[in-house]
């Protein structure tokens, strides 16, 4: 009898506990954190090429997606996401953020996934901490105005990538 009651009871937490993928972001609708810092190497046209978020903004959508080149869910998503931004970058910015990484291990990470969307390097994580991010991979979607639209503690597959763009559509 008390195997049928745990069994239930774990049942029971199972079906009403909160989706762990929908972590509540403080940034949905409002005005996404700025940044302005070092472009990877790879991206950079000249030496110490900056990235400025703002410069992004009012023009198209915005996704800014945190990995690092040590997450294993990183190396699952990158080929998914360079596709889609190959696909879709006409309506929307796609900006990788490498989180608390060395350069030199996130260079050949952007070689070995043949990444061609910027990325720029947070080192220290302090635009990790300015979005609130739990961990990598991590997305947030931006608005034209932008505004945070959502927020992706996950790694993004072809299920997200459809639910972001008709989140931009909107």
């Amino acid at each position: 009898m008390f195997l049928v009651a745990l069994f239930a009871a774990v049942l029971v937490y199972g079906l009403v506990r909160p989706n762990p993928h929908r972590l509540k972001s403080v940034l949905v609708g409002r005005p996404a954190p700025v940044f302005d810092t070092v472009l990877l190497p790879s991206f950079q046209t000249s030496p110490n090429e900056r990235l400025n978020l703002a410069d992004y903004l009012g023009k198209r959508p915005i996704l800014v997606n945190f990995w690092a080149s040590w997450c294993v869910a990183c190396r699952d998503e990158a080929p998914a996401l360079e596709r889609f931004y190959q696909a879709h970058q006409d309506q929307l910015y796609v900006i990788g953020v490498d989180y608390q990484d060395r350069v030199s291990d996130a260079e050949t990470f952007v070689r070995r996934f043949g990444l061609t969307f910027p990325s720029v390097s947070d080192p220290r994580g302090s635009i990790g901490i300015d979005y609130g991010t739990f961990g990598v991979p991590e997305t947030f979607v931006i608005d034209r105005r932008g505004k945070v639209l959502a927020r992706y503690p996950l790694p993004l597959d072809q299920q997200y990538f459809d639910r972001i763009l008709v989140e931009v559509r909107e």
